[in-house]
């Protein structure tokens, strides 16, 4: 692990995770936002949800961009460099 990897980590550990990007899979996706997980690969499809594609036909999202859903945003802001 390179080191300014590291710094970050301890420093969003400090912060309370507000910097770590979590990631759920879509059943614990469909869960947190109260729908059928087929609803979320629509979301997925149709550009409402950003997704990882992370093995063939498998989607992860970041639990910010679900949360930003609930709460009517299009998706969560993401930081630049």
């Amino acid at each position: 692990m390179a080191f300014g990897k590291r710094r970050t980590k301890r420093k969003a550990k400090r912060l309370g995770n507000e910097l770590s990007e979590k990631e759920l899979t879509l059943q614990q996706a469909a869960d947190v936002i109260g729908v059928h997980v087929n609803t979320v690969r629509r979301y997925i499809h149709t550009g409402v949800l950003p997704a990882k594609i992370y093995h063939a036909r498998r989607f992860k999202v970041y639990e910010k961009d679900v949360k930003a859903l609930m709460i009517g945003q299009k998706y969560a802001p993401r930081k630049t460099n």
